[in-house]
């Protein structure tokens, strides 16, 4: 992993919450990110076999990615941005959102969980990715891939610039299986998507 120079994860944080609230399903830049990352969560779910499942996402804006399914699942979201928590509960009023730092956040068992567009904001995403993955029988990662280092290619947010080994060692980390990856563009940005499930729990496909 390369570390930005230009700020820590507190700055990042700060940023954020200064941001104003966005819906990213609805930005043409944005959109085929968010679309992606609901198939790969609804691929996820049919993994995990019949019935109401449980699906977590850490840093999740208004819910764009997981919000749609909270008809159907227990949808539970963690943001530090009060405004994009506010506007998710009221889009979607079935799932259970928190404000604060997802650092903060105790794991707990879950089916799915989605963590996108999130470990690059993080002070250490390893020890996130350590405690959380475990308890999660499968996953939905994605983060910008080999970033510009030497400029504020992140527009302000960002503390981390990864690479292919580096997305790699989550799911290694974390003791899952990557079933399937993606790459693609996103303006200036490359993006890595993957999706995995917990070799301890893992229901055969």
């Amino acid at each position: 992993m390369r570390q930005l120079k230009v700020r820590c994860a507190h700055d990042g944080v700060e940023h954020h919450q200064h941001n104003p609230v966005r819906r990213y399903v609805a930005d043409n830049l944005q959109s085929d990110r968010i679309l992606r990352a609901r198939r790969y969560v609804e691929s996820s779910l049919a993994l995990c076999g019949p019935g109401k499942k449980t699906i977590v996402e850490l840093g999740c804006g208004v819910l764009d990615i997981s919000g749609p399914f909270s008809d159907y699942h227990e949808v539970i979201g963690r943001e530090c941005h009060e405004g994009c928590a506010q506007d998710a509960v009221k889009t979607y009023p079935k799932a259970i959102v928190s404000v604060g730092a997802i650092e903060e956040v105790l794991p707990f068992s879950c089916d799915v969980l989605v963590l996108c567009e999130i470990l690059e904001h993080l002070e250490d995403p390893l020890k996130l990715i350590a405690r959380w993955l475990p308890r999660a029988r499968a996953v939905v990662i994605s983060h910008p891939l080999n970033g510009d280092i030497q400029h504020d290619f992140s527009g302000g947010d960002h503390c981390w610039s990864y690479n292919d080994a580096d997305h790699m060692e989550w799911f290694a980390v974390g003791g899952h299986r990557v079933i399937e990856t993606q790459r693609f563009e996103m303006g200036s940005y490359r993006i890595i998507m993957s999706r995995s499930m917990n070799l301890i729990s893992e229901i055969p496909a």
